[in-house]
């Protein structure tokens, strides 16, 4: 992973802040909007991955699941994925 680089994107959406949280830190929610492929429990310190026909799989730790947002650290993927860091601030 580069050290030092960092960006942040920041979308605005009309939306009720739990169903933005469980979009993204439940099995339902991420097979919604992701993959139909994913295991996990979304609880911190565990793991998503998410799998792709045809594509390496990511697999995510649970940093931080809560009302104000959820932040994940790669901890398998192809490339340099592993060691960064995704999440949205609600």
């Amino acid at each position: 992973m580069a050290e030092g680089h960092s960006i942040d994107h920041e979308l605005a959406v009309k939306a009720v802040a739990s169903s933005v949280h469980d979009a993204i830190a439940t099995r339902h929610g991420l097979r919604g909007g992701n993959t139909s492929q994913v295991t996990g429990d979304g609880k911190v310190g565990s793991e998503w991955t998410l799998s792709y026909e045809g594509a390496p799989d990511f697999s995510w730790r649970v940093d931080r699941s809560d009302a104000s947002g959820v932040l994940w650290t790669c901890t398998q993927g192809p490339g340099d994925s592993v060691g960064h860091h995704g999440g949205i601030r609600i």
